[in-house]
């Protein structure tokens, strides 16, 4: 999928908007929730490794998953709403910028402040 394609309507279909726009955006959200309380969270690395994230780092990664379970949510479940199609793009809005808000900071602190 291009980056483009997310610019454009869903996918229509129950499929699409169930499973892209609540149950993948839920547990996003859920594991961006236990990263941001525990203060821990494991980001995938290469060649299986996975890179351990405490304290800031681990927040800045939380809240651009954040910024991902918004945007999956406003794509899939309101793009697919009727009535709630005019919302999607502001949601999808606040989420790229909660994304990249997110992984601004992570990589800052990981490349600058390391």
């Amino acid at each position: 999928m291009a980056i483009s394609d997310w610019a454009d309507d869903p996918p229509q279909g129950t499929w699409p908007k169930w499973f892209g726009g609540a149950v993948a955006p839920l547990a996003t959200a859920v594991y961006a929730a236990s990263v941001l309380v525990s203060g821990e969270g494991v980001l995938p690395g290469r060649r299986g490794r996975w890179i351990q994230l405490y304290g800031a780092d681990a927040t800045a990664y939380g809240i651009a998953l954040v910024g991902i379970g918004v945007f999956l949510h406003s794509f899939y479940f309101w793009g697919n709403t009727y009535h709630g199609a005019q919302y999607a793009g502001i949601g999808k809005l606040l989420g790229l910028v909660t994304l990249i808000g997110g992984v601004g900071c992570l990589v800052y602190r990981m490349l600058v402040l390391s």
